[in-house]
């Protein structure tokens, strides 16, 4: 992929080669070959995991269960103008 570049303090144009970073061939296959090549690598050193890891979210604070109780009542709210002014 080309990208210009302008130096903002010269105001110099120059031409930038930057990869797509595409993992299909029939997209460009130079970037596909060069990820192919990386993930190789990746496994080959161990890079990959043997169990999905599992993210326990923290319980939600008394500010987090305010907002989603506030965020529940505007649907109901929305229905009734008069029930937000009071």
């Amino acid at each position: 992929m080309q990208l210009r570049r302008t130096s903002l303090d010269t105001g110099d144009v120059e031409q930038v080669m930057v990869p797509c970073g595409a993992t299909l061939a029939s997209i460009c296959p130079s970037c596909a070959e060069r990820n192919k090549a990386l993930r190789t690598a990746q496994c080959r050193e161990g890079w990959h995991l043997e169990d999905e890891p599992i993210a326990d979210p923290e319980p939600p604070d008394e500010c987090q269960r305010q907002l989603a109780a506030k965020l529940a009542d505007l649907p109901a709210e929305g229905d009734n103008p008069l029930a937000a002014t009071l």
